[in-house]
């Protein structure tokens, strides 16, 4: 497989770069390099025995006019310290490269590359086998030097499947700053003249190749798979750090998306430890209490693509003890490795506590990543900075260096006012949890049937869950699973890393908002209790009750408006919806994304695709939290938003589902209105069973020969292996080309909502805009009756 680019460019990484990092860059701090670099005794006793080098010989000015002066002579100085140090001194052996006029070899990322490069010898990649890194300070430039580390780090550490964290130095005129970066955030050393102090220079570099590992940020617990092969017969299996892989070495692929990992983890019968993470004195796990999986499939990596913050990544794996039987034969277990916020609950606790439960991903084993001799917990604060704290207020990482008088150091002003949060940054621990029960995405659904089936039982997992205590709290496209299995696992929840222990639950007074945008309900969007609002006519329920009462003005116990709401059941039921009514505006079908085409359309009717267009980008994909709340809100409160915006956009596939809809709407909003959430899991049950005993659902892919292609081609899919990138991500609308005339009709209207658009991984051939707009009128005289028949009628 040649490398995949998923085409991001400079200004993505940069624009994540700066959302991550905003209020997590500290700096300088007085002891990092000591506490880092200078506490090991051999690096201290090579750093002195080598501190008498003459910059002035290499040809590296002490007052430089420009940077161009820099990069060849600061390299040879970084080549010639390294060589100073024994080969059997070594942990590293790493070359320095002058790489500010190369082209990059980077694999998965924006094509960009560092100034100078230290790069492990031998490595398979650049980028893979990246060790650390400087960026020189430019003259011209405008913003910080570290704006452009930061974005090198973000590469590097995408790539880099057992990177934990990483360092890297900006370097101007003749001062060096040292930069930690993990995911917690970045720390900055003190500024210092290495012409004026040689030995702390020389303590850094030396570091660099001296240092174990584990203290340069690599996982020790992450190896490469290797299997050792005499006349065509596998004769040992074993795992190999990532960085002495040499290149031409026979032991598989150099892309590191294209390897199998081993990874450890805790076995389901160690106990986790009750000391505190990265406690020194903690006692070791000992390795028998841990077992190796072999890593074979991407689930999903999209959430590593962090510098800052959990980086998620999820495989599918085998057990290391499996890989001599056949692969038919080999239990497939889902790994799930994440960095989180130590004062949220362990996810893998939250499956203990509330047992196995039908419409739940099957728990296996979880517990924290121990790193070196002592198996202490890898977190960030103890055991990755080593207890050096972030001082002052954050950095503003755009501060113009155009009003400086020198170009000598990177200058910032500090984040002050509403932009700087009250509690940051946060400790995050290092963790991996392993689930038995896997699947396949909710969008992967082959038949209507199956759909309703996968949603009805992982309601019923949700039920259960709160009935033991915990509150899922990010019910999400992503996060239902079909499975293919009969009831009462058709359909499996998975992700419980924003659950909480809800009858006891506190909220952090600087608690992020728990969800997933698209389908996050109004009240956790804007932390306020919806209003009711004025309904056009009744629709009734499956006992044939009026599910909506009418009311000409606002109800007077609404007007309170009350604010902090806390995150309950209810709020995870209005997802389900969300989730639903999403796959009936965005999908053409099973597997199959919408697609606007307008080729072949009349004025009207691609005046009618756009603003079916627009308004599914406003009630989903809009970026702003305030304007997705505000559709929400209109949706639950206003019949006639409702049908605007949700059931006028349906595509033609999802048309029975209308009347489902309209009673889970219903029932919402009588909740909402009256406040009274009991028994709104069983009605919610009780509409999903009725829709999917309809003839109609049953039967309904024999109705259009393309529904039955559509159903065939997902089923023919999911048994096909996945590719690294098949991960439940939120899909975007794909948008086509509009006739001039249209465009220049609502330009300024709809400049915002196309710029936010992504083009989506899945395309689709053909169009169906044509179908669904000759369909419109016949549609709208019908849809009325089905909302106010019973489930009898209709059926």
């Amino acid at each position: 497989m040649a490398p995949i680019n998923q085409g991001l460019t400079v200004a993505d990484v940069d624009a994540a770069v700066e959302r991550e990092m905003r209020c997590d860059a500290f700096g300088p701090a007085p002891d990092l390099d000591e506490k880092h670099f200078g506490s090991n005794p051999k690096v201290a006793e090579a750093a002195a025995a080598y501190s008498t080098p003459s910059w002035r010989r290499r040809n590296l000015p002490t007052n430089p006019i420009w940077e161009t002066q820099l990069y060849r002579p600061l390299t040879v100085i970084l080549n010639a310290v390294t060589k100073l140090c024994e080969p059997d001194e070594r942990t590293f052996d790493i070359v320095w490269y002058d790489e500010h006029a190369t082209n990059s070899d980077a694999q998965f990322m924006a094509d960009t590359r560092p100034d100078i490069a230290a790069v492990i010898q031998g490595g398979r990649t650049r980028w893979g086998a990246l060790h650390t890194l400087i960026q020189v300070k430019k003259k011209a430039d405008t913003l910080p030097t570290v704006s452009g580390l930061l974005r090198f780090v973000y590469q590097a550490l995408r790539e880099q499947f057992d990177r934990r964290f990483m360092y890297g130095m900006v370097f101007s005129m003749y001062n060096l700053t040292v930069w930690h970066v993990d995911r917690s955030g970045a720390l900055a050393s003190e500024v210092f003249n290495i012409h004026e102090e040689p030995l702390r220079f020389i303590k850094v570099i030396l570091s660099f190749i001296m240092l174990r590992p584990e203290e340069l940020g690599w996982d020790p617990t992450m190896k490469m798979y290797i299997e050792d092969v005499h006349e065509g017969k596998i004769t040992r299996r074993y795992g190999l750090p990532s960085y002495t892989i040499k290149e031409n070495e026979e032991n598989g692929t150099s892309n590191a998306f294209e390897r199998m990992w081993i990874v450890s983890v805790p076995k389901p019968s160690a106990q986790p430890d009750e000391s505190r993470p990265g406690d020194a004195g903690a006692p070791p796990l000992p390795l028998s209490e841990e077992e190796e999986f072999v890593v074979f499939n991407a689930v999903s990596l999209s959430g590593s693509e962090v510098v800052k913050g959990r980086a998620t990544r999820i495989w599918k794996a085998w057990k290391m003890v499996d890989m001599v039987i056949s692969k038919e034969q080999r239990k497939v277990y889902i790994i799930k490795d994440c960095w989180r916020d130590e004062r949220r609950g362990e996810e893998g606790a939250f499956y203990v506590q509330a047992g196995v439960c039908p419409g739940v991903a099957l728990y296996y084993s979880h517990g924290d990543v121990r790193i070196g001799e002592r198996r202490n917990v890898d977190c960030t604060f103890k055991l990755v900075r080593k207890n050096v704290k972030a001082q002052g207020k954050p950095l503003y990482l755009r501060t113009d260096q155009r009003d400086q008088a020198s170009w000598s150091q990177d200058y910032f002003t500090a984040l002050t006012g509403w932009e700087y949060p009250q509690y940051v940054p946060r400790n995050r621990i290092h963790m991996r949890l392993v689930m038995a029960s896997h699947g396949h995405p909710l969008t992967k659904f082959s038949t209507l049937q199956e759909l309703l089936g996968a949603l009805h039982d992982a309601i019923q997992g949700h039920k259960y869950l709160y009935e033991n205590g915990v509150l899922h709290r990010d019910i999400s496209l992503g996060n239902i699973l079909i499975t293919g299995l009969p009831a009462p696992n058709r359909g499996i929840l998975i992700d419980l890393d924003n659950g909480i222990n809800w009858p006891d639950h506190k909220t952090h007074a600087d608690g992020e908002r728990m969800g997933t945008l698209a389908f996050m309900s109004y009240e956790i969007l804007s932390n306020r209790r919806i209003l009711s609002g004025t309904l056009a006519f009744p629709p009734t329920g499956p006992d044939g009750s009026i599910l909506y009462s009418f009311f000409s003005k606002r109800d007077e116990r609404m007007d309170m408006n009350l604010k902090d709401v806390t995150h309950d059941a209810v709020h995870d039921l209005e997802s389900f919806f969300w989730v639903l009514c999403w796959l009936c505006v965005a999908r053409e079908g099973p597997g199959r994304a919408r697609h606007f085409n307008t080729d072949g359309l009349s004025e009207e009717q691609v005046a009618e695709a756009i603003q079916i267009h627009d308004t599914v980008v406003a009630a989903f994909e809009q970026k702003s939290t305030s304007g997705i709340a505000t559709r929400k809100h209109n949706i639950l409160v206003e019949m006639g938003s409702f049908t605007s915006t949700i059931l006028n956009s349906f595509t033609p596939y999802f048309e029975p589902l209308e009347t489902l809809l309209c009673w889970l709407h219903g029932d919402l909003h009588r909740a909402y209105k009256n406040r009274n959430f009991e028994g709104l899991h069983g009605k919610f049950l009780a509409y999903l069973t009725a829709a999917e005993q309809s003839p109609v659902i049953q039967g309904w892919e024999a109705t259009d020969n393309a529904y039955q292609e559509m159903s065939e081609a997902v089923l023919k899919q999911r048994d096909e292996p996945e590719t690294i990138w098949d991960s439940s991500k939120l899909e975007r609308i794909v948008p086509s080309e509009k006739p001039p005339s249209v465009h220049k009709r609502s330009r300024n209207k709809r400049r915002r909502a196309d710029e936010e658009l992504e083009t989506i991984a899945e395309q689709c051939e053909g169009g169906s805009s044509s179908a669904l707009s000759e369909r419109r009128d016949t549609r709208s005289a019908a849809r009325k009756r089905r909302r106010m028949a019973s489930p009898s009628q209709a059926q």
